[in-house]
């Protein structure tokens, strides 16, 4: 008789792990957002990027309902921060929730667990909402109901702060590329789509419109400030 219990018998652990770095302003949001969640097996991973204001204070004096750990960050990147967070990572279920990011509500991460038990997916993806500082501008990003690897081919059509991943796929895949500042999340996650395959010719695409998405990305950093 097996000894190995089901993940439907037991309570699935939840790690969300957050990236941060002289985010004093910005991490109290977060902190509240996880703490506030009504689902009680959750582990909070702080990755911090060595903070030199006052981030690790905010985070000290912080009355945080759920399991809280601090980590410094090993290396140089955002790719090493989310690789700093992979080898603390105990839990079945991994979600990225950055610095300044919240969830929705307070049954989130309740309802990921319910979809977790019903569907015994590898990862899953939900939607985003992205707010200008000053909330003038708000972009909502959906997703697809229906999933194909062209999607991949002209942006990543994917948002980390809303993406789940499984303890098990994350064993599976690896590491981010350290190599890559920008675009790791992109790769990454074409590494997670197991069945994803490409020619030489699509791999150059795929690079262009990285870079193309680099340059996007360096453009609207001020719209996120000041508006």
């Amino acid at each position: 008789m097996s000894s190995t219990i089901n993940p439907s018998e037991r309570e699935i652990g939840v790690d969300i792990v957050t990236i941060t770095k002289n985010a004093e302003e910005s991490l109290p949001l977060t902190l509240k957002s996880v703490s506030e969640q009504n689902y009680p097996c959750i582990n909070h991973i702080i990755i911090d990027g060595k903070s030199t204001d006052n981030t690790l204070k905010v985070i000290s004096n912080f009355e945080h309902s759920k399991k809280m750990i601090v980590v410094t960050q090993q290396g140089i990147g955002i790719s090493a921060a989310f690789n700093t967070a992979i080898l603390q990572v105990k839990g079945d279920l991994i979600i990225f929730l950055n610095s300044g990011d919240c969830l929705v509500n307070d049954n989130v991460v309740k309802n990921i667990v319910d979809s977790y038990l019903g569907e015994k997916w590898l990862w899953a993806v939900g939607e985003t909402i992205s707010v200008s500082k000053n909330k003038i501008f708000q972009k909502y990003n959906k997703q697809y109901r229906i999933w194909n690897q062209n999607l991949f081919l002209y942006k990543n059509p994917i948002c980390h702060q809303s993406t789940i991943y499984s303890k098990k796929i994350i064993d599976m895949v690896g590491f981010y590329d350290e190599k890559l500042e920008m675009e790791m999340d992109y790769d990454f996650n074409i590494r997670v789509k197991i069945d994803f395959t490409s020619s030489g010719y699509t791999n150059i695409i795929i690079d262009i419109i990285g870079l193309l998405n680099t340059l996007i990305r360096f453009l609207i950093i001020p719209v996120k400030i000041w508006f």
